[in-house]
């Protein structure tokens, strides 16, 4: 079965990460880990409907693009465009964008990470 049939269904998100990093790449700050989280997620063949508890749908079409090393969902959300690199393994999708200037706290002061990466991982359901 091929990777963007397995994408289709119903998913639950179980954990998410954030990972900070300097304009030279070395890591900033110490991860951030949530598994306080509720989204869910209904892939069909072009639409991608995410729901977070207590706030309205959003519905959007995404493109499926695959190299040889790895696959995006481009996702179409009104006039912004969000890539997502995904990894599937089994019954658990981890989705992972790349966030310019990010603001986290360190040491009860906010600074701005040069690069961000954030994933959410998700478990069918």
């Amino acid at each position: 079965m091929e990777i963007k049939e397995q994408l289709l269904g119903n998913w639950t998100s179980v954990m998410e990460t954030y990972e900070f990093y300097e304009e030279n790449g070395s890591k900033i700050h110490p991860d951030q880990i949530s598994s306080d989280i509720n989204y869910k997620l209904e892939i069909g063949p072009n639409t991608i409907k995410a729901v977070e508890v207590g706030e309205s749908p959003v519905e959007s079409e995404y493109e499926f693009h695959q190299d040889l090393l790895d696959c995006y969902l481009v996702v179409f959300v009104g006039t912004e465009t969000q890539i997502q690199k995904i990894k599937l393994f089994g019954n658990n999708l981890i989705m992972i964008s790349e966030v310019d200037d990010m603001r986290y706290q360190q040491d009860g002061v906010w600074k701005t990470a040069y690069k961000s990466i954030y994933s959410i991982e998700f478990s069918r359901n």
